[in-house]
This record gives C-alpha cells, structure tokens and sequence, in this order.
C-alpha cells in the first residue's frame, strides 16, 4: 500500500484529532467549577468529553471510508466485521494444541496483510468441497496470492473453522495452513471464546475477510466472490 492512499483516508481524522486537541485543551486549562463558583467545566463535562470521544481515540470508532483500500462490497457476508474498522475482539483455539488466543493478538501490524478464511463446517461434505474450491481459485495463477505475492511474504492466511470438538489440523487445506499455527476453530473452552461466527454475523458457508496492515478491514468476499479479492489487490498495486 502506497502512502498516499493511507493520507486520503486518514485527512479527515487528522483534522478532527486537531478539533479534539484543541477542545480538550480549552477544558483542561480552563476554570473548574467549585463550591464558590459555578463558572467553567465541571467534572461530568470531563466525563460526557471522554464517553464521546474514547472512540476516537482509542481508534476504535473510526471507519474509513470507500476507497481504492475500502471495498464496501459483501458486507453482508460477515455484518458483524465493518469494513473501514477494526476487527473486534473474538477469542479462537488453536486447533494444533487447544491453545486460546485473542484474535487481535493474531493480527500485528508488520507490513503483511491478514488473510481470514472462515472455513465454516469443513466436516460437512458440502462444505468441504466449497473450501476446496476457494482454495482452487485463492491458489490460481491469475489469484491475489500468486499474483502480488509470489513468495507468500505479503499475505498472511489465518483460518478459522466453526465449531467442532473432532476437527484435526490436518483437516483443512495445506494453503489454508502454511504453519500448524494458522488453523483455529471457533470453540469456547473454559476460558471463554466460542461464538465468532455469531458476533461477527457469518453464516456456514463461511468468508474471506482481508485485513489490512494497519489492522483494519479491507475488503470481505462470500467463497464465490473471491475474485473481487483480485480487483481489490489490483487496485492497491495501481
């Protein structure tokens, strides 16, 4: 990703990190309100500023917009992950060794982009053969993978299947699990977890979900849209 296409987004949100700056500059060195005087701030003005604003600066609330970097496309194939924001927080296991880990933990920001393949039941047959055939296309020669990233240097796959007690890291494609790290189910355990696919608004036919380097949602494509993954890459290397 070019910087430029990271400065069109990210104006509009620079200048409302001014307008915030200098609000809650006024506030703090203004006059609070006392038992002697009602003039200035007082503490639930403080408050209300910091419950509107969290959001914001914590990055949380904010959501980029349609762009060369934002297609807004098949967002119904995973509601619950806005495209233009982060992704929320959602416990996974590992399936390799029961180990839970917080999916943002999976996703630091070192150049790459996430790749998120929610598998669905891949011990259903059906379902089987639609990851297949995701993988078939996701692996092609013409694909995003191969295309932009010969070596798989830029593109890290993380899958995710759903629920399901007898699921073995052997079970899903070798693409979809370059190391015995990258395969999750979506199972509680006694720790929490469970339910990703339910917070995150994806049916068992699963979904592709790009996640930029900065950590935010890219794009989003059902199994049989996969090659607008392709458009999408396209139009970064532009």
């Amino acid at each position: 990703m070019r910087d430029d296409q990271y400065e069109l987004e990210r104006k509009k949100y620079a200048q409302d990190l001014i307008n915030f700056d200098k609000q809650f500059a006024k506030m703090f060195s203004g006059t609070i309100t006392s038992d002697e005087s009602h003039d200035g701030n007082s503490a639930s003005d403080f408050i209300r500023a910091f419950r509107k604003f969290s959001g914001f600066t914590s990055g949380i609330d904010i959501c980029y917009q349609k762009s060369a970097i934002v297609h807004i496309d098949h967002q119904a194939a995973a509601r619950g992950l806005v495209i233009g924001k982060r992704v929320p927080a959602q416990r996974v296991t590992r399936v390799a060794d029961g180990r839970q880990y917080e999916l943002q933990d999976l996703l630091p920001s070192d150049t790459r982009f996430k790749v998120l393949v929610f598998t669905g039941d891949i011990s259903d047959a059906d379902q089987r053969a639609n990851v297949e055939k995701l993988v078939a296309d996701m692996g092609a020669e013409n694909g995003f993978l191969k295309r932009y990233s010969p070596n798989s240097t830029a593109f890290d796959i993380i899958s995710i299947a759903s629920n399901n007690d007898n699921i073995l890291y052997t079970d899903v494609p070798e693409l979809l699990r370059s190391h015995w790290s990258k395969f999750f189910v979506d199972k509680p355990t006694r720790f929490g977890g469970g339910n990703a696919y339910v917070k995150y608004g994806i049916e068992g036919q699963g979904a592709v979900v790009i996640v930029r380097p900065d950590g935010y949602v890219g794009a989003i494509a059902p199994f049989d849209h996969v090659a607008d993954l392709n458009v999408y890459f396209e139009e970064i290397a532009q």
